[in-house]
């Protein structure tokens, strides 16, 4: 039995679970419509979707500004599939080292793709990522930020900088079931109105809203029903209406947060980093439990976003296996088994 070639999963997923769109096909290893996430994008228009293979090898493209209003569907953070890479996206932008979005880029929605660099807003309304991995920061640098959304989603870097606002404007940020590994970093003063953290897990070891040399403080944001698992201080930089509600934390850190020193989940060792490997259903008994403002638990599992450690894009079936059983095909047929089904949600 050998494996089928991978670029015809993409083909076959984006057939199979993607209607009323026009759908293109991206792979860096061959099989699919196009070759370079470039070429796709240039033939892509307005409301179109990219389903993009998982490959070791970046989707990359210099001088390259996102400017179109897109769909892109990529593997997810740690699919239980057969053979599963992620989607990395790197530098796409004229500015060295970032992901820069240009006009036209609002409403774009990006699904299950791993970012290894730093995510610029360029002032773009209305972005959303959702079962997506960050492994380099979202800096809010001298541009402002309104109406984006992550849900589901894994900031990685560890006690270092997962979001980086300076001289900025936020408004309608919400960051909902998402992991932490490292803080925000507030470092020159914004104003923000309705910046929400709901349902989010901060496994930093030191301050969440650490105060630096900088000026600003985190003023009319509301974070709830979220853990603080290894920090024993949330920091200083608390502006006018910021506010914690129904939080809790490992060690006493106070601001409202209710201490609870059993913290234990299924499989995380407290004072650790994020993994693959992580899995954090709580383990009873747990005043996780229920003690969310909207009757769920508190953390990434409760609220109604249907957060899974796999972090797999929840839009699109999942084949889990596909292999051809027959090693020559001299008629031109394979015999091919799928194994497919629902993403991981929960």
């Amino acid at each position: 039995m050998k494996n089928i070639k991978t670029g015809l999963i993409v083909a076959i997923l984006s057939i199979a679970s993607i209607a009323n769109a026009t759908v293109l096909t991206v792979s860096n290893l061959g099989g699919s419509q196009y070759a370079n996430i470039y070429d796709a994008y240039n033939a892509a228009v307005n409301t179109d979707t990219l389903m993009v293979e998982g490959s070791a090898t970046t989707y990359a493209q210099n001088s390259f500004l996102w400017s179109k209003q897109l769909v892109v569907i990529g593997s997810g953070i740690n699919s239980n599939k057969q053979n599963f890479v992620p989607t990395y996206f790197g530098n796409f932008s004229n500015n060295a080292g970032c992901f820069l979005f240009g006009t036209g880029g609002e409403g774009s929605i990006f699904y299950g793709i791993t970012f290894i660099s730093t995510i610029n807003p360029g002032n773009i309304v209305s972005i959303q990522f959702e079962d997506c991995l960050f492994n380099a920061r979202v800096g809010v640098d001298n541009t402002n930020i309104t109406n984006w959304s992550f849900k589901n989603c894994v900031f990685a870097p560890h006690d270092a900088d997962n979001f980086y606002f300076n001289g900025c404007t936020i408004t309608n940020l919400s960051i909902s079931n998402c992991i932490f590994n490292g803080w925000l970093h507030n470092y020159n003063y914004y104003i923000a109105s309705n910046f929400i953290i709901d349902h989010c897990l901060f496994l930093t070891l030191t301050a969440a809203f650490p105060t630096d040399a900088g000026s600003g403080c985190f003023m009319n944001t509301t974070i709830k029903n979220s853990i603080f698992v290894n920090l024993t201080s949330l920091g200083n930089c608390f502006g006018t209406g910021m506010n914690f509600t129904n939080c809790i934390s490992y060690n006493s850190v106070g601001n409202g947060v209710t201490q609870y020193n059993n913290l234990a989940f299924a499989n995380y060792v407290i004072a650790s980093n994020w993994s693959t490997s992580s899995d954090f259903h709580p383990t009873a008994p747990s005043a996780i439990f229920g003690g969310a403002d909207d009757g769920t638990d508190i953390g990434v599992h409760g609220g109604s976003a249907h957060f899974s450690e796999r972090g797999e894009p929840l839009n699109v079936n999942i084949i889990r296996v596909l292999n051809v059983t027959n090693t020559a095909a001299p008629n031109g047929t394979l015999n091919v088994n799928i194994t497919a089904g629902k993403p991981n949600d929960q």
